[in-house]
């Protein structure tokens, strides 16, 4: 089981501490005193690590004085330096945030240094001494040692509270807690002995490898100072050093292939990088790692760690960038895939990935139908005969027969109208109108055969009634006058009833 943590780790342990005591202690000792286990941290070995470092001494070192390294990190305090009162100033070795101001019968005298009117002679705080009185000094004397051809030099510049680094590799920073100075930022150690830690010294022996790729240090080599720029170069060296991290500076977004962690390798960000190192614990790199095919992408992968190994202020994060071809799923995308890793530890790091696209989906189907029929035949207007009285009706055709359809057979057409008979007609009456055909509805389908409309047809006319007889004139032969009887002619008959026309056929639709 993979142990996540969301909170930082505080550590306030002193790398390389310096005596801030009697003067003459600090610039000498003993001729053959050989290492001071109070300065360098404790044992000169790198067993973590596999390497094993043999300290030199001062006897070994020839005739040397004051504060000298010892070839792994540590500093050997020497036998005291002769100096006289002219030539005191060239004569005494630099010493942790104090000057020389003399010499008293042949060794070398020194005082405290001062920031502003506070004076360096409080507790050392990783290679540090607080300045002025109180439980949170707001000054501190750095004293950061460096090598040189004479011997050590300490800095002994005066910094901010908030300045001063501390922790292991000089990671963290200062900061005033409840009780007195804390130690923030500082660098989490998972399964490290910090009196094992060593950060300075050869970097074939140092615990941690440093990279950053805005360092322009030359010659790199992983230390600190002169780190490595690509993230390549300092896994393998870390790999080939038995070292215990990767330390990356500055949050820089690495494109590189699937990281496969190292059991007991960490991998630490949250820092401003090079050459300040100062913590940050918003600031992570970023590992981008990116398939450029359809395969499954994954960015960092642990199976079978069961040492502590950590991965400390990262963001990881694992695409694909091709689609899927076509029919086919995208492929899925793991930012971290962890198999039976109980050692593996998550703290404040952010994973992220996402997958390539799917393949297409199949074409849908046709939509069912909405259940709707085919067209309806309109009814048949009546006649429109012009009588008097009307003393019987005849019925329209019967409406004409659909089409059958796919779906089931379809709704005939409507009846024609009736027409009204006169059995006293003045004027034939005009035919019946057939029923219009149904208006076609297509759902999904094609129409096939247009619909068309009923054949209506009125019978002709009937036929006029026959003419009256003519009376004839009749000559009176007694009166001797000629009259003319105005007979009337015999009434026509009545003239025949028009025919109903035949009702409209349905419309009907294919399918």
């Amino acid at each position: 089981m993979t142990r996540i943590r969301n909170f930082f780790g505080i550590s306030g342990v002193a790398l390389a501490a310096v005596a801030c005591g009697d003067p003459a202690m600090q610039a000498g000792g003993p001729a053959d005193a050989g290492p001071d286990p109070t300065r360098d941290g404790g044992s000169s070995s790198n067993e973590d690590a596999g390497h094993v470092c043999e300290p030199t001494s001062c006897q070994a070192l020839g005739d040397v004085c004051g504060a000298q390294p010892d070839g792994c990190g540590g500093i050997l305090n020497c036998r005291p330096c002769d100096c006289t009162a002219d030539t005191f100033a060239t004569d005494c070795p630099s010493a942790p945030c104090r000057v020389a101001i003399g010499c008293d019968a042949g060794r070398c005298r020194y005082e405290p240094v001062t920031c502003g009117d506070a004076v360096c002679t409080g507790p050392t705080r990783d290679d540090a001494v607080a300045c002025g009185d109180g439980p949170c000094p707001v000054q501190y004397c750095d004293a950061t040692p460096a090598m040189t051809e004479d011997g050590i030099e300490y800095a002994n510049r005066c910094v901010a509270s908030e300045d001063v680094r501390c922790g292991p590799c000089g990671l963290g920073s200062l900061a005033c807690g409840p009780d007195g100075p804390i130690c923030e930022g500082s660098l989490p150690l998972f399964g490290l002995d910090p009196n094992q830690v060593r950060c300075d010294g050869p970097p074939e022996l140092l615990t941690f490898v440093f990279m950053d790729p805005t360092s322009t240090a030359t010659p790199a080599d992983g230390s600190k100072a002169r780190p490595f720029e690509t993230f390549e170069a300092a896994r393998s060296a870390a790999i080939r050093r038995s070292a215990r991290g990767v330390i990356v500076g500055g949050q820089p977004v690495l494109r590189i292939d699937t990281v496969d962690v190292i059991e007991g390798l960490s991998i630490y960000g949250g820092n401003l990088g090079w050459p300040q190192w100062a913590p940050a614990s918003h600031v992570r790199p970023t590992f981008s790692i990116e398939n450029s095919d359809d395969a499954q992408v994954v960015g960092f992968r642990a199976e079978g760690i069961e040492l502590p190994t950590a991965l400390v202020d990262l963001s990881i994060r694992a695409r694909g960038t091709k689609e899927a071809e076509t029919g086919e799923n995208g492929q899925s995308s793991i930012a971290l895939l962890a198999v039976e890793s109980p050692g593996l530890i998550l703290e404040n790091t952010l994973l992220i990935a996402s997958g390539s696209d799917g393949g297409d989906g199949t074409f849908g189907r046709d939509g069912p139908s909405t259940g709707a029929g085919p067209g309806v035949g309109v009814d048949g207007h009546r006649s429109t005969s012009r009588c008097r009285e009307t003393i019987r009706e005849h019925a329209g055709g019967a409406g004409g027969q659909a089409g059958a359809c796919l779906f089931g057979p379809g709704q005939d057409g409507g009846a024609g109208g009736s027409v009204r008979a006169s059995t006293r007609v003045y004027e034939d009456g005009d035919p019946a109108q057939g029923g219009a055909a149904g208006e076609p509805v297509a759902l999904g389908g094609t129409l096939q055969v247009p619909a068309e409309d009923g054949a209506a047809h009125a019978e002709p006319r009937a036929a006029p009634g026959r003419d009256g007889l003519s009376d004839a004139a009749v000559w009176d032969d007694v009166r001797g006058i000629l009259s003319i009887d105005a007979g009337h002619g015999r009434s026509g008959a009545h003239g025949l009833n028009g025919r109903a026309g035949g009702g409209g056929s349905g419309g009907f639709v294919g399918n």
